[in-house]
């Protein structure tokens, strides 16, 4: 379910051979600054905000060996209802999909590991993207134009 709108803006900047340093380094400038939203409607019928959890920049980390990588995002929560949906706006980028405060669920691509249902409670969310899918998607993108 988890969807990204905007990556052909990384040719804008980005030309000839795609490289994962410079994805990471695209990835990072889209998102710095940006916000985690948390909802508790579907992705059409957005408009109850649960949490909204800014972006830690100094908790960004790539492992290198499973080219992955991880965004952390903190803030509180401010409604009392069940999350099913977020967004990440970033520049020029999109993400977004269902969630849960339940492991495993079927469809759901983000797992809010500590959320309680209750306001004012902090939550750290970690978002991972796979840098080797964004490589291949890339190149796809740029074979395609």
């Amino acid at each position: 379910m988890r969807q990204l709108t905007g990556l052909t803006h990384f040719f804008d900047k980005y030309t000839g051979t795609i490289k994962a340093g410079q994805v990471i380094e695209f990835m990072q400038e889209q998102f710095a600054g940006s916000d985690l939203i948390v909802y508790a409607e579907p992705l059409s019928e957005q408009k109850t905000i649960l949490a909204k959890l800014s972006f830690a920049a100094e908790m960004v980390n790539y492992d290198s060996y499973a080219q992955r990588l991880e965004f952390v995002f903190i803030g509180t929560v401010i409604d009392e209802q069940i999350p099913l949906t977020y967004i990440i706006s970033g520049l020029n980028l999109t993400f977004f999909g269902r969630c849960s405060v339940l492991p495993k669920v079927c469809g759901v691509d983000l797992y809010f590991s500590n959320y309680k249902r209750s306001k004012n409670f902090c939550v750290r969310q970690k978002i991972t993207i796979s840098i080797k899918d964004l490589v291949k998607e890339l190149k796809k993108s740029q074979k395609a134009l």
